[in-house]
């Protein structure tokens, strides 16, 4: 079972523009005017994952979290640029087989982008309730850190004082407060709350028609890691099975230069 967790945002309309490679209604950050435009938005993201859970041992409550996020570098002719930067894509969570994902678009105002320089290309300036959003100076093939501030995973009553394991997309780290946590005691309520999501990106170069890539449905961005899908039917899997479920999930794009 798949769930979409979509927390209503008026930023997330503020903040948004699609991808120049993204199906139509995907909406990631964008580095365009409308950026800064002034609008309120939620203080936390949380992954409802209530009723996943297994309440009668820890061993197998161990949340597999992976991550689509994808970061466009600009296209620019000289000085002018000719496509904005783009920044888009989803956390998402898998417990016993219920799935959840976010999209950063309505998780904006938690989200700061940092360069390998130490400067910051994206961030929400909370005096001012506006985007502090330079991403039109993002660089093809370098490295940045994305930082979500405020995540949260809740599980329900049931699971309330149990104990949850976290595997990380390799190299993401998980935190609550300074320390690093790779397992979580849930409160009295089965939440894990005020959590700090972090993961490197390489800014992908938007002007490379060579390039061959699948682009997730869901979020419009460029398909990065591995897809949980539930492929059996009846006991029984095959090939057509495994290519709908493909064509459900990413579509194929290969760009192919002019002649």
């Amino acid at each position: 079972m798949k769930k979409n967790l979509r927390i209503v945002s008026a930023a997330a309309a503020a903040l948004l523009a699609v991808a120049p490679v993204a199906a139509s209604a995907v909406s990631t950050v964008s580095a365009d005017a409308a950026a800064t435009t002034t609008a309120t938005t939620n203080s936390n993201v949380t992954l409802n994952l209530n009723g996943a859970g297994n309440t009668a041992t820890n061993a197998q409550n161990t949340v597999n979290v992976s991550s689509s996020f994808s970061l466009n570098a600009p296209v620019k002719e000289g000085n002018t640029v000719t496509a904005n930067a783009t920044f888009g894509g989803e956390l998402t969570a898998n417990l016993n087989g219920t799935s959840v994902s976010l999209n950063v678009a309505n998780a904006a105002k938690q989200a700061t982008i940092v360069g390998s320089d130490n400067k910051v290309v994206y961030s929400w300036d909370a005096t001012n309730n506006k985007a502090q959003n330079d991403l039109n100076t993002v660089t093809a093939s370098q490295t940045y850190t994305l930082t979500l501030k405020g995540v949260g995973f809740s599980f329900g009553n049931s699971m309330a004082g149990k104990t949850v394991s976290f595997n990380l997309p390799k190299g993401a780290t998980l935190k609550q407060g300074d320390k690093t946590v790779t397992e979580l005691k849930l409160d009295q309520f089965g939440n894990a709350t005020d959590l700090t999501y972090t993961q490197s990106l390489t800014a992908y170069d938007q002007s490379n028609t060579n390039a061959v890539f699948f682009i997730n449905k869901n979020s419009g961005t460029t398909e990065t890691k591995g897809l949980y899908m539930d492929l059996a039917q009846n006991g029984k899997m095959n090939v057509t099975n495994l290519l709908n479920k493909l064509a459900m999930l990413v579509t194929l794009k290969h760009l192919i230069p002019s002649l």
